[in-house]
């Protein structure tokens, strides 16, 4: 009689992503995000049991929006990443005239489905062993 081996592989990895973001977070913007605002959330969506760090902020209207770090992180590096000058010089070119201007070289290179959340977290951990702060 076979015994299968029960893993819950997904879930563990899913906390490591989530484990470093926070870490990663508190080193770039210190500011910001303390480690105490951080919660360990755990959940169950589609057969798999989650755990990851979030944060809980509330918002204008008093109601609670809670974050995982690994987004709040990967939003951050679009955010500093992205050529906002550049886009607004587009805009105004393209208000001022009558043809459309690509604004696809102004916009972050580090979104999702170009690169991969190793590599989000790979270059964030450059930032932080070079120094760098984000909400300085």
């Amino acid at each position: 009689m076979s015994r299968q081996k029960f893993t819950n592989r997904k879930a563990r990895i899913e906390k490591k992503f989530s484990t470093e973001a926070m870490r990663l977070l508190i080193a770039l913007m210190p500011k910001q995000y303390r480690p105490e605002i951080f919660t360990l959330d755990e959940g169950y969506i589609g057969g798999l049991h989650f755990r990851e760090w979030q944060v809980c902020e509330v918002d204008y209207w008093g109601e609670a929006d809670s974050w995982d770090a690994f987004y709040l992180l990967h939003d951050a590096l679009i955010l500093h990443t992205t050529d906002w000058e550049g886009m607004g010089r587009a805009d105004d070119a393209e208000f001022s005239g009558d043809e459309s201007i690509d604004r696809t070289p102004f916009y972050s290179p580090w979104r999702i489905g170009d690169v991969t959340r190793a590599e989000i977290i790979r270059h964030c951990r450059r930032l932080v062993s070079a120094g760098i702060k984000w909400d300085a």
